[in-house]
């Protein structure tokens, strides 16, 4: 596990949260928490694909 990394809330009235991963340089790279939901059960999952970046 990458223990240089954390979630902060970006949202203003609805959150959207973000992981950011930090590197030795201190540069910061942000990656959108995602969600899944079954369309059957229901079940969800939240997610984080750390290959794409957000666009912010």
């Amino acid at each position: 596990m990458d223990e240089e990394s954390y979630i902060i809330d970006q949202g203003v009235s609805i959150s959207d949260l973000v992981l950011i991963k930090k590197d030795k340089n201190y540069h910061r790279e942000k990656y959108p928490l995602k969600a899944a939901v079954c369309p059957d059960c229901g079940h969800v999952e939240l997610y984080i694909d750390a290959i794409k970046k957000c666009s912010q």
